[in-house]
């Protein structure tokens, strides 16, 4: 099982706030994998790979609504390479 990082982990290692963090998660680009009892928000190496996605495109000009619809793609079993 891959390890679990709480959001104040993920943010410093992408070089991000809490807050973006929690903004993206607002706007559905991210979520937490798990949760602790507690309620802490609880995140694996998959969301690591998808914020550093979010940031590098929002460094080449992209808007966080092109960032949604490439990350949709990518999800998309049915999408092409044309399409994409």
């Amino acid at each position: 099982m891959a390890p679990k990082h709480t959001i104040g982990w993920l943010a410093k290692a992408v070089g991000v706030t809490v807050q973006t963090v929690r903004y993206y998660e607002r706007l559905n680009l991210l979520g937490p994998t798990a949760r602790k009892p507690s309620g802490y928000r609880l995140y694996g190496p998959d969301e690591e790979r998808r914020l550093r996605f979010i940031k590098n495109a929002q460094a080449l000009g992209f808007t966080l609504r092109e960032i949604e619809d490439l990350l949709n793609l990518r999800v998309s079993s049915t999408a092409r390479c044309g399409d994409v």
